[in-house]
């Protein structure tokens, strides 16, 4: 297969340019000022799910389900510990990334998990990716960290049509591959906290499988999460960057990477903590589905600690 050069990708801009304004959507918005707190009991193995009619859905076959080995560690529910998450960063300014990284030395978690969006911000530069990829580089080497991908991060680790993003620049791919190049398994779909399932985006119920049981999902999403990367290897799409109606695309909810937190349809019994879509504060839907993006412009506000499964919400110290 020949190596994309810049024309590949300036074919397909336009069309993509078309997707996904960053609307924020007041509706539900939960004052976090002071920290919040939500816990969750659930039963992973309870039940069988039925979601609401989508749209690409298909059967799951038992014979299908099963542990994955690949990138098992991303995956597993951890033990009960202090996790702080961090929602989209999009090339925050220095001093937010000093305030993330003080916050963690206050706060000593076992672990830390960034929920993915660390490029493209608007007026960006290409020294804006150098510093932001110096910053992500650091941190790839800290164990205790997981990183996930982002609809944006997409684009750089996989540079192909299909996975093309508003704000992705050839000068801007160039200097990303100049520190992070080959680093794409370093980066995760999913992962799971204390029983809540963590994405970019969040899973709507209208991209399950039909009759995928609550104990199924984790296996599904990592087998789903090989098959993604090896469609974006071989620059063929996925659902994972499939776009809702919301954001321009022809999809009931988006994929993982791509859904809005207006479209998604919650799963009963599933707990999900995810970002994506920005407003002012956190928002709930119900209390076991958490949008943790609340950066408009200039870093995320917020962050999430997540300890014997309880959920609070507290704010950065930033002017």
């Amino acid at each position: 297969m020949r190596p994309l050069t810049e024309q590949d990708f300036q074919r397909t801009l336009p069309s993509v340019l078309g997707y996904a304004s960053h609307t924020a959507r007041g509706a539900g918005v939960e004052d976090s000022r002071s920290r919040t707190r939500r816990s969750a009991a659930p039963d992973a193995e309870s039940g069988r799910l039925s979601p609401e009619i989508g749209i690409c859905r298909q059967a799951w076959p038992a014979n299908r389900v099963g542990r994955t080995t690949a990138h098992a560690a991303c995956c597993e529910r951890s033990p009960p510990m202090k996790t702080i998450i961090v929602s989209d960063l999009h090339e925050p300014p220095d001093s937010v990334l000093a305030e993330i990284e003080a916050m963690i030395a206050r706060e000593a978690p076992e672990r830390v998990v960034f929920l993915g969006d660390y490029f493209d911000q608007l007026g960006d530069t290409p020294g804006d990716v150098t510093r932001m990829a110096r910053w992500l580089k650091a941190s790839l080497a800290d164990r205790r960290r997981t990183h996930l991908v982002g609809n944006h991060d997409a684009s750089y680790l996989w540079p192909s049509p299909v996975t093309l993003c508003p704000g992705w620049e050839w000068p801007k791919q160039q200097e990303f591959s100049k520190t992070l190049d080959r680093t794409a398994d370093r980066f995760a779909f999913h992962t799971w906290v204390d029983g809540w399932l963590l994405t970019h985006a969040g899973l709507s119920a209208s991209w399950l499988p039909t009759g995928l049981a609550l104990g199924e999902i984790d296996a599904w999403l990592t087998e789903q999460g090989l098959t993604a990367r090896e469609s974006f290897v071989a620059h063929q799409t996925h659902w994972f960057v499939s776009v809702g109606f919301s954001r321009g695309g022809q999809c009931r909810a988006g994929g993982i990477l791509w859904c809005d937190h207006g479209e998604l349809v919650p799963i009963p019994g599933l707990h999900q903590i995810y970002g994506h879509t920005p407003d002012r504060q956190p928002r709930w839907a119900g209390t076991d589905h958490l949008c943790l993006d609340t950066n408009l412009g200039n870093g995320p506000r917020h962050y999430a600690i997540v300890q014997d499964g309880r959920v609070e919400v507290s704010r950065f110290c930033l002017p």
